[in-house]
């Protein structure tokens, strides 16, 4: 799985650090994402192509790289 969207929670990246999750917004979709922290605080409030396994509305992360500026998936 592959998706691109905003890294949301990122914008503030110190409420991470005590216990709240990164999400994944795609459209009106929002993804908790699990995992690659340090990237995740790297691509803070940035959009990112986040990759992984999908269970429900949580994504257990692969990678987290750029997003191409026009990306649509």
């Amino acid at each position: 799985m592959s998706r691109t969207g905003e890294l949301s929670n990122a914008s503030n990246p110190h409420t991470v650090q005590h216990g709240q999750k990164y999400a994944l917004v795609v459209g009106q979709k929002v993804y908790t994402l699990q995992g690659h922290e340090d990237d995740l605080n790297r691509m803070a409030g940035q959009r990112a192509t986040v990759k992984g396994s999908v269970s429900r509305d949580t994504v257990t992360v692969s990678s987290v790289t750029a997003a191409k500026r026009w990306a649509t998936t």
